[in-house]
């Protein structure tokens, strides 16, 4: 799905890569330079971030931004593009508003950096004769020459980095790579969607380079962020709280999903109080309120907007989520793939799981969670698979799930078998969220079965527990004790953030019933997030770190409902 980045004040969040990226650039003027790497999957604000970082780089007179999309296009398109960012960065540094048109970029940056344009003749020269492996090496060249004639450093940003291999050039990212090595003096910021792909690209053709590039994984807003642009995005209306928390549960926190969903509800919002409006004419003016003063949207409206976008069938998600299944089925064996992709969106993770669900024989399975996983819609994480996109994962269990099985082709019962099905959900959702997170926490521990999983880079198998039991530590919070054979797990359970202090009471407490509960594991559940030196101190006592984005990730390999903070 194409979208317009969100740039100026459409922007949200994100403050804390920004700033990082700000002091990238920083450095770079002083002499040391950081690349950057930007992954994410399709939606999470990539191009939002790039355009506007672009945006505030452009105040900066002593750098050169060059930005572009690498499309799947001829090279010589990709190199007058980038010739033309180029030249028009240069002149707007220098104080002009230049002219989009390539001829004039030229012609008025002739007078500013003629060593760059000559050099520019040369390369197109190249272009002319079909000689693209050269013009190639010699494009990635013009910023040093744009350096040693003006002054000004280069920061090249590349989005769908990994489309450079699409060019028909000889070995495009080893020759990449010697170009980086060289240019100290230019720095780049590269990103793409295809998670898996950009990271093989990275560590293997670019492995000398990996250490070269900050890689900065750009997921869902957090839970505090995403109320907050809720709340921002739905003004001068309010949703209720149930409502927002279950909204960043289906979308995962995802920016695109949210923002698309609360436009939908403003609308409905904003008929539905036409409406009442209109029937208020002839009274009195007081009496004619906005729905918004009297009490937050209800479910009814977000489960009309979810309808909208994901059922019907010019929904935008829909047609958008239409169109990454029909890829799939295009694929070889695609069907095979379509059906496992289904059957995990409805609970199955397990390959054993799978194979059941299906009547299919395990090893027939490898093939198809193969091609999943290489178009980067599920990952694994131990023995577990997982769909990455939760709303691409709503929609396949809600939706396309219960078209494809339908006795009875009819819309009014499609649409009251969606909203019976959405309404179950949401109401699991309310009873869950109605707990103490402590006690859900230890729900999520009794369903653990010796399963292995990928904690902070390492295997470990999460037990089936003999009994779990709460110890209060040192009147601190909650402890949760799973024993397993004669050992047992220490967890401590934070829901507020965790100090230095709150580390070392952990340990004392841990010291005190030593000999009562023999130690297997000890983790720190830190719902509200931790302090560095916190952190720092954990990993030096061997404490596992549990946030509440992990242990999120873990309910829902469970089949558990999300804490929402």
């Amino acid at each position: 799905m194409r979208t317009d980045p969100a740039v100026g004040k459409d922007f949200f969040g994100r403050v804390d890569i920004l700033s990082l990226i700000g002091r990238r650039v920083e450095a770079l003027k002083e002499g040391y330079r950081q690349n950057i790497a930007i992954t994410g999957r399709e939606l999470t604000g990539k191009s939002s971030l790039l355009n506007h970082f672009l945006l505030s780089l452009s105040r900066d007179k002593d750098i050169v931004p060059i930005y572009l999309e690498v499309r799947e296009e001829g090279f010589t398109n990709f190199a007058q593009r980038f010739i033309a960012s180029m030249l028009y960065g240069l002149l707007c540094s220098l104080g002009s508003k230049p002219s989009v048109n390539l001829d004039h970029l030229l012609q008025e940056s002739a007078v500013h950096a003629p060593k760059v344009i000559s050099e520019i003749g040369r390369l197109n020269k190249f272009l002319a004769a079909k000689r693209t492996d050269t013009a190639y090496s010699l494009l990635f060249d013009l910023t040093l020459i744009l350096k040693a004639e003006t002054g000004k450093s280069c920061v090249i940003i590349l989005d769908e980095f990994h489309n450079l291999g699409s060019f028909g050039i000889k070995a495009p990212f080893a020759l990449f790579g010697k170009k980086i090595m060289v240019q100290k003096e230019t720095m780049y910021i590269v990103s793409s969607s295809k998670v898996s792909l950009i990271k093989q690209i990275l560590t293997e053709k670019l492995s000398l380079l990996f250490g070269n590039f900050e890689v900065i994984e750009l997921k869902g807003f957090s839970h505090q962020k995403a109320h907050l642009f809720l709340l921002e995005r739905f003004a001068p209306y309010l949703l209720s709280e149930e409502c927002r928390k279950f909204m960043i549960y289906i979308t995962g926190g995802g920016p695109f999903y949210l923002d698309l969903l609360s436009r939908r509800i403003k609308e409905i919002a904003k008929v539905s109080e036409n409406e009442t409006l209109s029937s208020l004419l002839g009274r009195k003016i007081k009496e004619m309120a906005r729905l918004s003063d009297n009490k937050p949207l209800a479910f009814d409206v977000l489960i009309s907007a979810l309808e909208s976008t994901l059922l019907k069938s010019d929904g935008p998600l829909n047609q958008y989520f239409t169109s990454l299944v029909n890829l799939l089925i295009g694929l070889e064996k695609g069907d095979s793939a379509v059906e496992v992709l289904v059957t995990i969106a409805r609970g199955a993770r397990r390959t054993k799981e799978i194979s059941l669900q299906l009547k299919a024989d395990r090893r027939a399975l490898s093939e198809p969670l193969e091609t999943l996983i290489r178009s980067d819609i599920i990952r694994r994480n131990g023995v577990f698979y997982y769909i990455v996109d939760e709303m691409f994962e709503f929609w396949l269990r809600h939706v396309y799930h219960m078209r494809m099985t339908a006795l009875v082709d009819y819309p009014l019962r499609e649409q009251s078998d969606f909203r019976t099905s959405v309404e179950n959900l949401f109401q699991g959702f309310l009873e869950d969220a109605k707990k103490s997170s402590p006690n859900r926490i230890k729900s999520l521990f009794e369903t653990f079965g010796n399963d292995l999983v990928d904690v902070q880079r390492k295997s470990i198998k999460l037990p089936k527990f003999d009994k779990i039991i709460f110890d209060s530590c040192l009147g601190q919070d909650d402890c949760l004790l799973g024993k397993v054979g004669g050992k047992f797990w220490i967890c401590r359970i934070s829901e507020r953030p965790v100090s230095e202090e709150d580390v070392t009471k952990f340990c004392d407490y841990i010291a005190s019933r030593r000999k009562i509960y023999p130690i297997a594991k000890k983790a720190l559940i830190a719902l509200e997030g931790m302090e560095a030196n916190a952190r720092l101190l954990a990993k030096e006592e061997k404490i596992i770190i549990w946030d509440i984005n992990y242990i999120n990730h873990l309910k829902a390999l469970y089949g558990h409902h999300h804490i929402i903070s």
